[in-house]
């Protein structure tokens, strides 16, 4: 890696920790908020957490040689910025004050600007290499067993595992039945939590 590869890398770096550390520090002042509980705890747990995931995310893609591909950068953007989109549209149906929607809209935008880093990454993204495939089955496994006490990661899981078979060059029979295997999990995994949660939507 040349002098201007690990400086972009450093800055890189730096920049997706300035961010996630933002979104940390500034939760704490909802955490006495009367009302608007319900966008609060979806732009904390929900919006914070899926920032968190998708830095990841976009570490790998990068790493890994995906936002070598102008389209599927252009794809993570779009389909990222759905989550940032339905906190706004809750924080403005859901707010107690204009201090309140200002401070939460805030956490928002840095949700927002974070996921429109694979736009600037795709510039110099690294080529993927012989392994990408396996290393995309890699993380998809690592996210479904994370799935285990957050569910809604075994759909990046399926996503993932999905994708990864237009990123491996060589594709032998075990390729092909891991990819297989993770995919019926990971469907298997979201089936049986979306009926646990339409059961309890019906209880309500």
């Amino acid at each position: 890696m040349n002098s201007r590869d690990m400086t972009f890398s450093s800055s890189l770096c730096a920049r997706l920790t300035l961010g996630a550390t933002l979104m940390i520090v500034v939760l704490p002042v909802f955490a006495d908020q009367p009302n608007g509980v319900l966008a609060s705890v979806f732009v904390i747990l929900g919006l914070g957490g899926f920032t968190l995931v998708n830095l990841g995310l976009q570490l790998l893609f990068y790493f890994n040689g995906q936002y070598s591909s102008e389209r599927f950068a252009l794809g993570h953007t779009l389909l990222s910025l759905l989550m940032p989109l339905i906190a706004a549209a809750m924080l403005l149906a859901d707010n107690s004050s204009g201090a309140y929607l200002t401070l939460n809209l805030g956490l928002v935008i840095i949700a927002a600007a974070l996921t429109l880093l694979p736009l600037q990454l795709k510039n110099s993204a690294h080529r993927s290499g012989l392994h990408a495939g396996w290393i995309l089955l890699g993380a998809a496994l690592l996210l479904l067993l994370l799935s285990a006490s957050v569910w809604p990661l075994a759909i990046l899981a399926l996503f993932i595992s999905w994708f990864a078979i237009n990123r491996q060059p060589r594709q032998p029979a075990f390729f092909h039945v891991g990819r297989a295997l993770l995919l019926l999990l990971a469907t298997a995994w979201c089936l049986y939590n979306l009926a646990k949660l339409w059961q309890w939507l019906q209880g309500q």
